[in-house]
């Protein structure tokens, strides 16, 4: 049998096709790089983020993601559910700078962390975004989040200037089941002031459970004191002696908050305070009496 000779013109054809396909391959690839660059950066950029051991290095790398805005909601995403706190923190961070609907569901997620850290920076960033939806998550979430953070998440809905805000204030102090998230709301209607507080605490002066901590707001004005003058935030804690003035704060109820905030704003003394229990459920009395006559035209 005869073997059969090679075709010149088909290994010619060989010859130019394959570095064709070759060119023609890597001008595909380059073209879907240019189409995608900003999704294989922040893919990048992601996990740089989660696996250096670098604080600074970390840092650069949220700044970049960061500046992405919700192109960086896919790396966001993996880092809120992932495992390591310090990840799920840096997704926190991440999501803040994003202001949209799936940010704020994974803020959302977020807020019921296993770590308190991250819960409670999860609820700034999420106050952060102060529109009526915040307050309508905020306020969602305040129902199921444990004492502690919930105290939280109440001073920062005080912190977002809107009718909203205030209605879920003063729902919360009539109602919450925790004498603590009432106390918080109580601390929050003294800040905000007005008409609709001053008749929301009057109401609160009915409330005699003790919540013998610290509000969330309170907390937080003695660390900014022990941060910028220590040594007044040191006069502070020395100043009961015989720890008297301890001993009556936690037996404050929250009526006798509400009393507080009632004459601060108003400046009116009714001696809710000093009163028995007889004593000053007439002093409710004229509180309402009070208010009822201010409220006249």
């Amino acid at each position: 049998m005869h073997a059969t000779k090679p075709n010149p013109m088909a290994q010619r054809k060989d010859s130019w096709r394959r570095p064709v396909m070759i060119i023609v391959a890597m001008v595909v690839l380059f073209a879907l790089v240019v189409v995608f660059r900003d999704e294989i950066r922040v893919r990048w950029w992601g996990y740089r983020l989660s696996q250096s051991a670098d604080v600074q290095d970390r840092m650069h790398y949220l700044s970049l993601l960061s500046g992405m805005d919700a192109k960086s909601l896919p790396v966001a995403r993996d880092l809120i559910r992932d495992p390591d706190s310090a990840n799920r923190s840096f997704g926190v961070a991440l999501v803040s700078t994003i202001n949209n609907d799936e940010a704020d569901r994974l803020l959302e997620i977020a807020c019921v962390d296993s770590d308190e850290t991250i819960r409670h920076s999860a609820v700034l960033g999420l106050s952060m975004r102060s529109s009526a939806n915040t307050v309508q998550r905020l306020a969602g979430l305040i129902k199921r989040l444990d004492v502690k953070s919930a105290m939280f998440a109440v001073s920062r809905l005080a912190g977002i200037a809107l009718p909203e805000s205030l209605d879920e204030i003063v729902r919360i102090a009539r109602s919450h089941p925790d004498a603590g998230v009432r106390a918080e709301a109580i601390q929050a209607l003294g800040q905000w002031g007005g008409d609709d507080a001053i008749a929301a605490l009057i109401d609160c002066l009915s409330d005699d459970a003790v919540y013998s901590g610290l509000t969330a707001t309170e907390a937080q004005a003695r660390e900014a004191l022990q941060t910028m003058a220590p040594q007044l935030a040191l006069t502070d804690a020395t100043d009961s002696g015989d720890g008297q003035s301890d001993l009556m704060e936690n037996r404050k109820t929250n009526g006798m908050r509400a009393a507080e905030k009632l004459r601060n704003l108003t400046s009116q003394e009714f001696g809710y305070i000093e009163g028995d229990d007889i004593e000053r459920l007439a002093i409710t009395g004229k509180w309402r009496a009070w208010h009822e006559q201010k409220r006249k035209p």
